[in-house]
């Protein structure tokens, strides 16, 4: 589970507020429509006089009158027509404009990595803010405690994650879900996913899960429960899949995306047990910043949002390194890289 990419500083063009492209956009209607009615209603008069000229009968002139309405309303909604289509059209060139932007930015971001610069956490968590998607964020659930842990063995990443909370929303919610990225597309039916819910003390196995693919390299998993979890009620559930990894790197990155559970974590837990390790480091981006990031639907991240951590490292006799990190109190992004 991780991503790449970065570019030396987001340079994105300032968004043109929303709401005062609104106002102006009903500005102009409301203006149009006035001067709209005002020319009808100084029209009508001189239309009447000008039919009876021509000495029509009453209903001949009454349909004439509607004939030359028609006529001005057509006019009317062709020319309003017309601005609707140019306005698209500049929203749409807005559109690409902003998206072959931020398709630059993402390709200056993998260069970075791939040519090895030296602080990579940065365009790992650039990459990642870049691509979220709306759906991988719970707003539903409060996590009293995650506990994810991962093992690199014989090229296989071993993953899983187990969640302790309750529902904290309003409403009765159904599912818990977790979105899986890798570097090569995955299929679910490969990954020997696996869930489990808490039933008093035991763990009992449920097949009761869905995949969808997202995005090229992106699955978002829904784990259901085995009932509509009501308001306040808990649950346990777990998770846990394998993942065909390439070993014949210098350097693995994994990261931990608990900023997605916006109601926040009480306790987590990072174990990790990699074989050939030599080092591992870790960072944090605040839930500061990634609140900015989604309340502003942009990218606004620097090098200095990027906190260094100090996990517990153990060096084993067998080459296993055990990596173990505990936060409190969370909504952040975690990174990892290890060195082997």
């Amino acid at each position: 589970m991780r991503d790449t990419e970065r570019g030396d500083e987001p340079v994105l063009t300032e968004p043109r507020s929303d709401h005062i492209e609104i106002l102006r956009s009903n500005t102009r209607t409301a203006i149009g429509i006035l001067l709209g009615a005002a020319t009808l209603l100084s029209v009508v008069p001189i239309m009447v006089q000008w039919l009876r000229l021509f000495q029509l009968t009453t209903l001949e002139q009454v349909l004439a009158s509607v004939a030359l309405l028609l006529l001005f309303v057509t006019g009317l909604v062709t020319k309003s027509s017309i601005d609707l289509y140019r306005r698209i059209q500049r929203i749409r060139t807005e559109h690409q404009q902003q998206t072959q932007q931020l398709e630059e930015e993402m390709r200056q971001n993998l260069e970075s990595v791939q040519t090895g610069a030296e602080d990579t956490f940065y365009p790992l968590a650039f990459s990642i803010f870049l691509q979220d998607i709306p759906k991988a964020y719970d707003s539903d659930h409060y996590l009293q405690e995650l506990v994810a842990e991962v093992e690199l063995r014989d090229g296989d990443i071993y993953w899983t994650e187990t969640f302790e909370g309750l529902n904290a929303s309003e409403s009765a919610t159904e599912y818990l879900s977790v979105l899986i990225t890798s570097e090569a597309q995955i299929d679910a039916a490969e990954l020997d996913f696996q869930l489990e819910h808490r039933d008093g003390n035991e763990w009992q196995e449920s097949e009761n899960w869905e995949a969808e693919r997202v995005a090229e390299y992106d699955t978002l998993v829904k784990l259901y429960f085995p009932e509509p979890l009501d308001p306040s009620e808990e649950f346990g559930i777990r998770w846990s899949a394998t993942f065909d990894e390439p070993t014949d790197l210098d350097e693995h990155y994994f990261h931990f995306p608990c900023h997605r559970f916006r109601r926040g974590i009480d306790r987590l837990h990072i174990e990790m047990a990699l074989d050939g390790a030599t080092d591992v480091e870790m960072r944090r981006v605040s839930k500061e910043t990634t609140d900015h990031y989604r309340d502003a639907g942009r990218v606004q991240l620097t090098p200095e949002d990027i906190e260094e951590l100090d996990p517990n490292v153990a060096q084993k006799r067998d080459g296993t390194l055990d990596v173990t990190f505990a936060d409190e109190r969370t909504s952040a992004l975690y990174l990892a890289r290890a060195q082997f």
